[in-house]
């Protein structure tokens, strides 16, 4: 799926190798994790310098959140692509992957299986990766599911992009502004949204 010259190619499966090792995973999941990123778009050139920073990244996450390569190198391209974050921010994704497991009731596993669904709509309504994982935080520890909050968040996000007359009418009648791309960060983000609506 490269462009690369067989001779680079044997370097990449040299890094392979030596990745298996670091991150005591087999070569050939290791080998699966590469071509997951390198197929999401991260480059492969330079010796993959870029492809092994965000796989690194995450295995680094998958290890500690018990989760499996391919569903690490998965979620961390999914934000990464959503986002249009470059390789270099891979850390930044695993800092607020794991402070949304550790504030929240929620696992890696869950995470993989459905942040997927919102980040790519929550980034074109202007809501960041940060006041997503804050509002994942704040749902999950009310008892929604991870799935149940992903959800619930993409409908919420899509309500405020593009509200119906009926929910400028349920607005109104709770004494709350309509939220835009604008007001959301005047008013704090999404999370601070949620407050509000929660305490109405």
């Amino acid at each position: 799926i490269t462009d690369l010259s067989s001779k680079e190619g044997a370097k990449l499966g040299t890094q392979v190798e030596k990745f298996s090792r670091r991150y005591a995973v087999d070569a050939t999941e290791a080998a699966k994790a590469l071509y997951m990123t390198i197929s999401a778009g991260v480059p492969a050139t330079n010796g993959g310098a870029q492809a092994f920073e965000v796989m690194g990244e995450a295995m680094k996450f998958g290890k500690a959140a018990l989760l499996d390569a391919a569903g690490s190198v998965d979620l961390m391209t999914t934000v990464l692509n959503s986002y249009g974050m470059k390789a270099s921010e891979a850390s930044k994704v695993t800092d607020i992957l794991f402070t949304t497991i550790k504030l929240g009731k929620t696992t890696g596993e869950e995470l993989a299986g459905s942040l997927g669904r919102v980040t790519a709509i929550a980034n074109s309504a202007g809501v960041s990766i940060e006041d997503l994982a804050g509002s994942m935080v704040v749902l999950t520890r009310a008892g929604l599911s991870t799935e149940e909050s992903s959800t619930a968040l993409r409908g919420l996000i899509a309500s405020i992009a593009k509200p119906t007359e009926k929910s400028k009418k349920a607005i109104e009648e709770l004494g709350l502004e309509m939220f835009n791309q604008g007001t959301l960060a005047q008013k704090g983000g999404i999370f601070k949204v949620l407050g509000e609506l929660r305490d109405k």
